[in-house]
């Protein structure tokens, strides 16, 4: 598509591009998606690239009242599916006044749903985020305590576990089907930068499951953890005059549900193209 070559994205065709769903604090800008992707890979699905999405290493659950209240993963990465493609189809509608078509729709929801990153770090840190929500967020909501003090305190649990990992300097990643811990900087650096654009840390190896084919891709596990703390502290800033994102809306939309003893961690991802409609 030639209108698409003024466009300042560049792929590179080995990058795994990771995206971490979170479940979000505040309605942005008005709309009414509950989870986001972290970082948010727009590049890649106006280029209809993959990208990869990581998924926790856990079953999340909590018991409230007698009942259980489980994540629907399937339904979570469903939502950011759906924002991803919203988003998408904006910018190039605001930049280029034209409608993004649809095989690039197809192509990066194609390849992306088909592929599986090996990245443990990334995952443990990917439930403990939804973990600390339920266990916050949620029971807050059903002891009618503040929402937005329990909001408050799953968002800075984000920073303060960003800034660990930023400080430890090391994540685990397989590679070739062995776990290897990596540096994400090359040396470590002060607090004051851990936000500076200027820093990209290292290119790591990680395997990528492409259609159950072993491959060998990479990405900067710098940015992902810089773009996780930059979105939390972000939400913190604003979340007093903002919209908040209630545990019903994710009820709602069957993101929590009510527990039916099947488990919610492993799932195929797959299983979701036949349900997305452009």
């Amino acid at each position: 598509m030639g209108f698409f070559k003024k466009y300042v994205y560049t792929i590179h065709g080995n990058d795994a591009a990771p995206m971490l769903p979170l479940i979000d604090a505040t309605k942005t800008y008005g709309f009414a998606f509950t989870c986001i992707p972290v970082p948010l890979r727009v590049d890649k699905v106006i280029n209809g690239e993959l990208t990869t999405f990581i998924t926790p290493d856990k079953n999340i659950r909590v018991e409230l009242s007698g009942k259980l209240y489980s994540l629907n993963i399937i339904k979570l990465i469903e939502e950011v599916v759906y924002l991803l493609i919203h988003w998408s189809k904006n910018i190039v509608k605001s930049k280029f006044n034209r409608d993004l078509p649809r095989e690039r729709l197809a192509s990066w929801l194609s390849k992306t749903l088909h592929a599986k990153i090996i990245a443990p770090t990334l995952s443990e840190d990917a439930g403990d985020f939804i973990k600390n929500y339920f266990e916050t967020v949620l029971i807050s909501y059903f002891k009618n305590s503040s929402l937005n003090e329990a909001l408050k305190s799953y968002l800075n649990y984000i920073v303060e576990r960003c800034m660990k990992r930023i400080s430890s300097n090391r994540i685990k990643v397989s590679v070739e089907q062995v776990y290897v811990d990596y540096p994400m900087l090359e040396e470590e650096i002060p607090e004051e930068d851990y936000l500076n654009p200027e820093v990209k840390g290292n290119t790591i190896p990680v395997d990528v499951y492409l259609n159950n084919k072993l491959k060998t891709m990479s990405f900067r596990p710098f940015l992902v953890y810089q773009d996780l703390l930059e979105t939390a502290e972000y939400t913190l800033k604003r979340i007093e005059e903002s919209e908040l994102i209630t545990p019903m809306d994710l009820i709602e939309k069957h993101i929590i549900i009510f527990d039916d003893g099947k488990l919610q961690g492993e799932v195929e991802l797959s299983e979701l193209i036949d349900k997305i409609i452009f």
